[in-house]
């Protein structure tokens, strides 16, 4: 690599940082920046080690598969080819993150990572609590910048991460401002974002945290508390009603009847029909971007249309077939063995952000999704660059 290259492939980490920081409040500011990082990525010939991270990096090895399997499904797509191109080009995603590893090698980039990590989060609480008390419009119903559902599952993380640090000794100065900000994150995720997702996402975190960190009387005590915590929400608070409300939808929907009026109600019907379709072409699926295709052909004019079934596992597998869900399988996996060899700290950052993903993908779809898809990669990115697999592997 030449002194140019090495300057520019060192600016490549800053735009990488700058990149993560803008996803949660631009969305054409962080398409501009992926776009500067693939030329940067090629400028400075980072493809040439793409065999070596291939063969030592399972997590970018799997990510590959996916988006060169979403390339072929649009040879056999049932929808427009324009309609099979763009859903590929969603999936971007799963380029990018190989993008993302080079530049991520040294520890100081990295930090510029975490640093962006931690000033979009803020940045977003900031923003939302202005909206909140009206200190500026709100876009939505909500006091969210993003939807609902995309600030819950960030803020949820982020209160996780907050939590992280609190217990890390190398903050032990610092433990007020971390406690702070969770109580901040929790407060978002319940009272303002509202996402059922993020609440769920949430609860989750703490049953995780407690398996790392707590001892069983501690955990149980952790864990009665959240139950408390939970039976008031639900039953005093105005915002429970998001909960209840879809226990409700989901009681009294009708699987001889489907319908798409509730939130629960869209999900129940995509989901119910996403099996139908994958029971109907298991092997191969219909092709790239043809779950709209599909959908209408099973549905009532009547009913409501989408492009994805909100569920990863269902979207990858009514596409691509069970050959689609199985890597999507193996690229959460792969996730969960790598987090395996990292240091302790990273590992639990690792596994809460696994634990989001796999979850996530049950009621979304966290990659094909903008800005879920491309913060996610980033955090992906910023847990496994520059990994290998472990020598007795």
């Amino acid at each position: 690599m030449t002194n140019l290259q090495a300057k520019i492939f060192k600016a490549g980490g800053i735009v990488s940082a700058l990149f993560l920081l803008t996803i949660p409040f631009s969305t054409s500011i962080s398409i501009i920046l992926s776009g500067v990082l693939l030329l940067i990525w090629l400028i400075t010939f980072q493809f040439k080690q793409l065999p070596w991270l291939l063969r030592n990096n399972p997590v970018a090895l799997f990510s590959l598969l996916l988006f060169v399997g979403l390339l072929f499904g649009i040879s056999y797509s049932s929808a427009p080819f324009k309609d099979a191109i763009n859903m590929w080009a969603k999936y971007r995603e799963f380029f990018l993150l190989i993008v993302l590893l080079p530049f991520l090698s040294s520890s100081q980039h990295k930090k510029w990572m975490i640093y962006a990590f931690i000033a979009g989060m803020i940045g977003t609480l900031l923003i939302s609590y202005a909206m909140y008390f009206d200190f500026i419009p709100r876009p939505r119903y909500a006091a969210t910048l993003k939807s609902i559902i995309t600030q819950s599952i960030m803020i949820s993380f982020f209160g996780y991460y907050c939590a992280l640090q609190i217990k890390n000794p190398e903050h032990i100065k610092n433990r007020i401002f971390w406690c702070l900000l969770l109580i901040i994150c929790i407060h978002n995720v319940h009272f303002v974002a509202i996402g059922r997702t993020g609440q769920l996402l949430g609860l989750l975190f703490v049953f995780l945290f407690c398996f790392q960190h707590l001892n069983a009387k501690l955990s149980i005590f952790l864990i009665s508390f959240l139950a408390v915590f939970f039976a008031l929400f639900i039953n005093y608070s105005e915002m429970g009603f998001r909960i209840t409300e879809g226990f409700q939808n989901v009681l009294n929907y009708d699987f001889s009847n489907p319908v798409t009026e509730t939130s629960m109600g869209r999900r129940l019907t995509f989901w119910q029909y996403s099996l139908t379709l994958i029971k109907e072409s298991p092997w191969f699926g219909y092709g790239t971007g043809s779950f709209e295709t599909e959908f209408k052909r099973l549905a009532d004019s009547n009913q409501y249309i989408n492009k994805n079934p909100h569920s990863e596992y269902l979207s990858l597998a009514v596409q691509l077939g069970i050959p689609g869900l199985i890597l999507y399988l193996g690229f959460l996996f792969s996730q969960y063995r790598m987090a395996q060899q990292l240091e302790i700290q990273k590992k639990w950052f690792a596994q809460g952000l696994l634990l989001s993903i796999t979850v996530t993908s049950i009621f979304n779809s966290p990659i094909l999704d903008h800005t879920e898809g491309h913060w996610f990669v980033c955090l992906l990115a910023l847990c496994y660059a520059q990994q290998t697999i472990p020598k007795n592997a």
